[in-house]
């Protein structure tokens, strides 16, 4: 079969904030993308930032890293292979990490993480991430005119390590209770800082990441949702929630990496009591223009 390689792009935009995890999916979602082994090699434009300089570069991406690294019981690895003199994203074999000063993309996009695989398996060959210097202003202590960098980069990582944007929004779709709204939720506004540690909603995304998951200490659910019809038909990208005393904590979609007729599969549960609900993905704050080839996913049916 043809195994060529594809470019994706995955960015942040920036629109006021309003809380499993979705897997960065081929386009006929018989797999997620993924490295083929850890650690995963990365390198840094130190020189690259009009906001800061060498050092506060290099801190800042190598601690949002560990903010990833550090969740257990995944623990992705990483290794840094030094400076780079990049500025420009590329199927190179070369990870990059830099700023630009002239942004090619959206104005509105903040950050944004190309990244280059293999149409047939899922395997990442190469990711860049770019944060737009051109149109925002970055600092690293959340002022109120300035996007926080933290933030940002921690977002734009996980998108590097193979996480998509997360189908949880901002309000619950059932009206009670409060989110803890996720790291790899797709918006983000000036000096806000909540992103820069990840919620449980991205954190059980880690162990989806793994193509080895036994004896881990966290659960799976796995269920299926159909049409209560004649036609009996399993619904595709419906938003499955899993609550924890009235809060949503995680989420994913049905019929995401090779499951079909309205399955779904929700790993890296930590154990506790927990309800499921279902919702279409419309009205919960993210849509499926957020999400990577989720353009057929259905919402024409009622949440329970």
């Amino acid at each position: 079969p043809d195994q060529s390689c594809l470019k994706l792009a995955l960015g942040l935009l920036v629109l006021p904030f309003t809380s499993s995890y979705v897997l960065i999916n081929l386009e006929n979602r018989n797999t997620h993308l993924h490295w083929n082994s850890w650690p995963v090699d990365y390198k840094i434009n130190l020189n690259s930032s009009a906001d800061f300089n060498a050092t506060v570069v290099n801190d800042t991406i190598h601690d949002d890293f560990l903010r990833w690294t550090n969740i257990s019981p995944s623990n992705l690895t990483v290794s840094y292979q030094g400076d780079t003199s990049t500025d420009s994203a590329s199927n190179d074999g070369e990870n990059a990490i830099f700023f630009l000063s002239s942004w090619p993309y959206n104005s509105g996009t903040i950050g944004i993480t190309l990244i280059s695989y293999n149409t047939v398996t899922g395997v990442i060959v190469d990711a860049d991430i770019a944060f737009n210097d051109a149109n925002f202003n970055f600092d690293t202590a959340g002022d109120s005119g300035k996007m926080d960098i933290h933030s940002i980069a921690v977002h734009e990582i996980g998108h590097f390590l193979g996480l998509d944007h997360s189908n949880l929004g901002t309000t619950s779709p059932w009206g009670v209770g409060t989110t803890e709204v996720p790291t790899m939720y797709p918006f983000a506004s000036n000096g806000q800082t909540h992103a820069r540690t990840p919620e449980l909603d991205d954190r059980a995304g880690t162990i989806g990441l793994l193509r080895n998951q036994s004896g881990l200490s966290t659960g799976t659910i796995l269920g299926n949702v159909r049409r209560n019809t004649s036609s009996d038909s399993g619904i595709q990208g419906a938003s499955v929630i899993l609550f924890n005393n009235s809060i949503p904590m995680i989420g994913t979609l049905t019929e995401a990496d090779a499951f079909t007729d309205g399955d779904f599969n929700m790993t890296g549960i930590p154990p506790g009591n927990y309800t499921l609900g279902v919702t279409p993905l419309s009205g919960n704050g993210v849509t499926k223009s957020n999400l990577n080839d989720w353009d057929d996913l259905e919402t024409d049916f009622s949440q329970e």
